[in-house]
């Protein structure tokens, strides 16, 4: 039988619920996806300095405001006269 310290547990447990934390973020993140990509939402779910990396067809964003304007809907253009 192996002898477990209660540090070698602790270290466990945090695994586990670092796990956990994980999938609710990516739960939120599906809802907010299938809700229809709200841009706020989706920010918030990202530190200040996070990074969404959609590859090569969707792009790289850094940052929650670049996060945001990714899948903000497109502010219509002033004319100008």
């Amino acid at each position: 039988m192996q002898v477990t310290t209660l540090e070698d547990l602790a270290a466990r447990i945090r695994y586990l619920e670092d796990i956990e934390a994980i999938k609710v973020i990516k739960a939120r993140y599906c809802a907010y996806c299938d809700a229809g990509y709200d841009p706020e939402g989706i920010a918030a779910l990202f530190t200040d300095d996070g990074v969404w990396d959609g590859g090569r067809t969707f792009g790289r964003r850094e940052g929650k405001v670049a996060i945001s304007q990714l899948t903000a809907p497109p502010r219509p253009q002033k004319l100008q006269r």
